[in-house]
């Protein structure tokens, strides 16, 4: 279970991690139902963010990539989702694309907010294959300001 995995399930939710001063906030998907229960939760930014603070760097996990616009009015600094796989081959990405307001893999700025869409590390149901946008399992690295160069 998550609990027993010491995974914190962020719906609609947020956690501050205080000695970096980083708040991660978390929205379910809008097709998923929550662990254990049979009803959809419908995802809410206002909520996710509900108790943060503006000196607070805010992470959204969020798996569509089309939340973006909203979170960036919601003061987001970084947004992290999948939802795409990248397009799975050349030629289907603008497909992809075009399907989730222009995001289909990687980093895209909307105002302040970056927005890093992983290819994910598997595959969509039925579409065994994958040309030129491979598996990929991203890691972020988390530095104090106070550790940034000047």
């Amino acid at each position: 279970s998550l609990k027993k995995s010491n995974i914190i399930y962020l719906s609609n939710q947020s956690v501050l991690e205080e000695q970096i001063n980083v708040r991660f906030c978390g929205i379910p998907d809008k097709k998923a139902a929550t662990p254990r229960k049979t009803t959809k939760v419908i995802p809410s930014i206002p909520l996710a963010v509900k108790d943060s603070k503006t000196t607070e760097y805010k992470i959204l996990l969020s798996h569509d990539p089309k939340t973006a616009y909203q979170a960036a009015k919601h003061g987001i600094d970084l947004q992290v989702s999948g939802h795409t796989h990248g397009g799975m081959f050349w030629g289907l990405d603008i497909l992809v694309g075009l399907m989730n307001k222009g995001f289909s893999f990687g980093t895209y700025f909307v105002g302040n907010l970056r927005l890093e869409i992983t290819n994910g590390a598997c595959l969509w149901s039925g579409f065994p294959v994958r040309i030129g946008h491979p598996s990929e399992i991203v890691m972020i690295n988390l530095v104090p300001s106070s550790r940034l160069k000047k």
